[in-house]
Order: structure tokens, then C-alpha cells, then sequence
């Protein structure tokens, strides 16, 4: 698996097999380029990696040579592009892409769909003085979500209609095999303002999923909890499921038709795991991992593995307690990162491992 990292000075591209043993390392900037124009310029912005093992790396670069000289970057100021490289760690080109970001927008998300080679890009203000360009379309609202094509190519994007910092996150999205966008966030309601045609009028600040057509033109279903929502989450598609995490609390936590009893008022917020039906919208199942009174937990992230079972991570800001009367506990005055399987089936057992990340140690029970 690859890991990208911008580190001190220089980006560098590593591969790891499952055993954790370093396959190779890529440095595509030169030695010796600038300590300040490396560090306030540059950005690893994350990967994807292709069904034949082709990785697709979206970074922000400024002027220079890299890929040991393969590709020479001529444009002004730093631009976005994504560097292709093999399962073998060998340049395969580059795709330059029309977007200008500052300030916040530079905190660009980035995913790729598998079935068709799009690419997709969202983003949302961090400050109201934050810029973004599109292929010479200004975004003035406060997030946008942006499809190009494999060739780098600008074919859509959309915008919500919010024009204050902070009401709209997307967590990730997702693509099923007829090229429909799912997404995941949160957002505020009171009718502050909408997306894609979505709004929540409650005085709420949920989560929610929605379903479009391939070019985010129509919503085809849209869901959210009543309320206890995170910047933090994800979602992921699994056979005619999608899954999502993020946190939740309060004794009447309820998505749809699903409601379940977290704890009371001012315990703090736990790992959440919601389930639906990846047609309807319609929640079938609500899951939490129970966390000790006082301390925030939150699933910032989910997959699932080739036996449809759940893998979600996040941080630990306590103690979570798992099935069997197993617990972890988070050993420092930080947030630790945990890793946790949930299965499908019965016979596999739910909950049946978790690990716990603290510094560079792994604990494993």
C-alpha cells in the first residue's frame, strides 16, 4: 500500500507491503530545492490507486523540474496537478489541472472514481477571504464539489448556496457501478441554505447522505440524523449497503426509523456506525462503540474489506469497550487513533478485533 507524505522539505511517495516492509521511496522534487518555497508552496493533497495498481498522487507544486527531470513545471505560482506513477514506483506522467486555490480551498479533497477514471474535488472555506477558480469559474459560496475528467479536463462542478464559512462539510464520497455520486457531511439546518437541493429546516445540525445522477444535476434521496453531528466522518459502499461514521450522542439518537439510546446530555459523543440501504436512503441499523462519561470519541474514517464487513478508525479520547468486555484506553493527554472490524455475519462475531495507535506503538488485544 502507498503512503504520500509532505515532510520538512521534500514530498516523498512510499510503498509498503501488507507485512509493513518498505518496497521503494519517490522523491519527485530535486535536492536542493528552496527550504521556504517548499514548505509554504507545496502540498500533498492524497492518493488514489487504480484497479491495475496505478497510483494517482494530486499535489500542489510550484515552478521546478521533478521526476528526475520527466517533468519540467513551467506555470507561474503553485498549480495542481496529479503525478501518475506504477505499482513499481515508475513516473508514468503527469495531469495538469485548471483550478486555483488560496487560503483555506487550498484544503482541497480529492477521489477518483474507479468506473469511469473521473476525478472529483470538494472542498469548503476555512476563511470567508478564500478563493477558488475552475477552470475560470469563481466559487463564491462556501463549498464546491468539482468533476474532471481522466485527461484532467473540467466537465462540472456545483456549489451550495451558503455564503457564511463553516455550514456545509462534505466527509467523502462514493460511486456506485452506474457512475451515482453518494455523499456524506453535515450541515446546519434552521433553511440557512441548500445543496444539490437539500435543506433541513429543523434547528438542527446533522449528519446526512444524499444519492445524485453521475453529474450532480438531480438528488435522487437524501437522509440525516437528528442532530450530534462531527466535521469528522465517512462513508463507504459496501455490496447494497453504505456505511457511515462520525460520532454521536444524547439518549434518543435517531436516523429515520432507526433510534437508539447513546447516554445522557454531557457524557460525550461515541463512535457512531449507521447503515442503509443504498437504493432508498432508508437507515437500517444504528451501531455505537460505548466510550467512558467525559471524553469525546469520533469514526473518522470507514471501509470495507472483500467479506463485506466493516473496518472503521477515528480517535479515543477515553476508554471504548468492546464486545466480551474488552477495552482500550487512550494512554496520553491526546486523542489516540484505533482501528475497529465490524462483521457481517453472525459467525465472525461483531466487533471482533480493534486496534489502538499511540505515538509509533501499536497495542493489540
Amino acid at each position: 500500500f502507498p503512503v504520500t507524505i509532505l515532510a520538512g522539505v521534500l514530498l516523498f511517495l512510499t510503498k509498503y507491503n501488507s507485512e509493513g516492509v518498505l518496497q521503494w521511496i519517490r522523491r519527485p522534487q530535486a535536492v536542493g530545492v528552496d527550504l521556504n518555497v517548499s514548505y509554504t508552496q507545496t502540498r500533498s493533497a492524497g492518493i488514489q490507486v487504480g484497479d491495475d495498481g496505478t497510483i494517482y498522487w494530486f499535489a500542489l507544486l510550484p515552478p521546478g523540474t521533478y521526476a528526475d527531470g520527466a517533468f519540467v513545471n513551467t506555470q507561474t505560482g503553485s498549480k495542481w496537478f496529479i503525478l501518475k506513477y506504477d505499482t513499481n514506483g515508475n513516473y508514468l506522467g503527469v495531469i495538469p489541472l485548471n483550478i486555483q486555490t488560496t487560503g483555506g480551498f487550498t484544503l482541497l479533497n480529492f477521489q477518483r472514481n474507479p468506473h469511469n477514471g473521473n476525478f472529483y474535488f470538494y472542498a469548503s472555506e476555512v476563511d470567508s477571504s478564500d478563493t477558488a477558480i475552475l477552470n475560470g469559474n469563481s466559487i463564491n459560496n462556501s463549498t464546491f464539489l468539482a468533476c474532471y475528467n481522466a485527461q484532467g479536463n473540467y466537465l462540472w462542478h456545483r456549489t451550495d448556496t451558503f455564503t457564511d464559512v463553516g455550514f456545509l462539510t462534505i466527509y467523502n464520497l462514493q460511486f456506485d457501478s452506474a457512475n451515482n455520486i453518494y455523499i456524506g457531511g453535515r450541515m446546519f439546518g434552521l433553511g440557512f441554505g441548500s445543496f444539490l437541493g437539500f435543506t433541513i429546516s429543523e434547528a438542527l445540525i446533522p449528519h446526512y447522505i444524499l444519492k445524485t445522477n453521475p453529474d450532480a444535476s438531480q438528488l435522487l434521496w437524501s437522509s440525516y440524523s437528528n442532530g450530534d453531528s462531527e466535521i469528522y466522518g465517512g462513508i463507504v459502499l459496501n455490496g447494497s449497503e453504505l456505511g457511515l461514521t462520525s460520532y454521536c450522542g444524547n439518549n434518543n439518537f435517531t436516523w429515520g426509523n432507526q433510534t437508539m439510546n447513546v447516554n445522557n446530555l454531557g457524557q460525550g459523543q461515541e463512535v457512531l456506525l449507521a447503515r442503509f440501504n443504498k437504493d432508498s436512503g432508508a437507515c437500517i441499523g444504528l451501531s455505537f462503540i460505548p466510550g467512558n462519561n467525559g471524553f469525546n470519541d469520533v469514526g473518522t474514517a470507514i471501509t470495507a474489506d472483500v467479506s463485506g464487513d466493516y473496518i472503521l478508525g477515528g480517535a479515543i479520547g477515553g476508554t471504548l469497550i468492546f464486545n466480551y468486555n474488552m477495552q482500550i484506553t487512550n494512554g496520553g493527554s491526546q486523542s489516540d487513533f484505533f482501528v475497529a472490524k465490524y462483521a457481517t455475519q453472525a459467525s465472525r462475531g461483531w466487533q471482533n478485533w480493534f486496534h489502538v495507535v499511540s505515538g509509533y506503538a501499536i497495542r493489540l488485544s
